[in-house]
């Protein structure tokens, strides 16, 4: 009789035990997954940022400073960068977050590639050219990552991961033309003609040669907006055979990003003039 109380007794208390693990396991938060496009990527590590395109062509842009400085793009193009395209493309790789995850490929036709270097951290994202007809669900995209697998993320990730070639390149590069102390204009030497070279400074506008010749303002405002409309329309696949017609130099303005800048210089080829 005793050893069954004892047996009871046992048996009751291992229940009140095994009941209160499990109300503790029900009250747990649950461990959720990381939903972050680039998980553990610190932004402020990275030091390029490369598009590559369904045409080859590649556009790479790098970190010049420890800040969000970046500097001009890849020697076939030679633009200056330009800042909105590359700080959606780090809000997209620091804010991003995917929906559903799968390990099967998404990705299967015509894609931008986006690859991130980041110390000895490399990451690769494909992103698909027609982004709608890829998505199962309206606002979505299905892109891959390596590492990582493929993720179904909102639209806007998509794009900022994948902008329009045009979109990272400063399209008015000399629209700072009337802020700046020095403009200069300057044609390259040829077989038989000299280099020549013009530099309108100050405020009036002046000649800066020998002494000072102010230049009528009638003809200031007109170079100044010119040159300030002269946009880029298209990138080309490669460096320009034709010879340069004319170079165009700024100096002491302001930079798109608030930043002053020492000197913004365009060459405009014999195709362009």
């Amino acid at each position: 009789m005793i050893r069954s109380r004892v047996g009871l007794a046992v048996l009751a208390l291992a229940a009140i035990v095994l009941a209160v693990v499990l109300a503790l396991d029900l009250h747990r938060a649950p461990v959720e997954a990381d939903r972050a496009v680039a998980p553990g990527l610190a932004t402020l590590a990275i030091t390029s940022l490369e598009w590559t395109y369904p045409d080859r062509s590649t556009i790479a842009v790098t970190r010049t400073g420890p800040t969000a400085t970046w500097g001009r793009t890849g020697a076939a193009v030679g633009a200056a960068v330009d800042p909105g395209a590359i700080d959606a493309a780090l809000a997209a790789l620091r804010g991003g977050r995917w929906q559903r995850r799968r390990a099967a490929a998404a990705v299967t036709g015509s894609h931008v590639a986006l690859v991130v270097h980041a110390g000895a951290r490399t990451l690769t994202v494909r992103v698909p050219v027609q982004a709608q007809a890829q998505a199962s669900v309206p606002g979505q995209t299905w892109i891959e990552t390596a590492p990582g697998g493929s993720l179904l993320v909102d639209d806007w990730v998509a794009r900022a991961l994948a902008p329009d070639p045009l979109a990272l390149v400063q399209r008015v590069p000399l629209a700072a033309a009337g802020e700046a102390a020095v403009i200069e204009l300057a044609t390259p030497a040829v077989a038989d003609r000299a280099a020549r070279s013009v530099m309108l400074g100050g405020l009036p506008r002046a000649l800066a040669a020998g002494a000072p010749l102010l230049v009528d303002a009638r003809v200031v405002a007109a170079l100044e907006s010119q040159l300030a409309a002269l946009e880029i329309t298209a990138l080309p696949a490669g460096p320009s055979s034709t010879p340069v017609a004319l170079v165009i130099t700024l100096r002491g303005h302001t930079g798109p990003a608030g930043k002053a800048d020492d000197s913004t210089r365009v060459e405009l080829h014999a195709r362009c003039v």
